[in-house]
């Protein structure tokens, strides 16, 4: 299956805009430079990446560590949390 490395900047696009975190706060908060963020942000040159710098930019946006690594392989973070019906 293939990466889907856009889904990964839109989620980090939003979550930004949603915390009003700036991009510096997020390389300050996670250990991962502002040119990393900047390519992972634009989708710019897409290319493995650790998936230590996943998982930081992940906690940096508070979210749990493996939350951009399942967005990153088309799964959507949540799915496998128990549905609760309503009454």
């Amino acid at each position: 299956m293939s990466k889907d490395w856009q889904a990964v900047a839109d989620a980090i696009n939003a979550r930004l805009d949603e915390l009003e975190m700036t991009q510096k706060e997020l390389a300050d908060r996670s250990g991962v430079s502002v040119a990393t963020l900047r390519q992972l942000q634009k989708n710019d040159a897409p290319r493995k990446r650790s998936p230590r710098t996943l998982a930081a930019v992940s906690e940096g946006l508070r979210w749990p560590p493996d939350h951009l690594g399942k967005v990153l392989d088309g799964d959507a973070p949540g799915d496998s949390l128990p549905h609760i019906a309503a009454n």
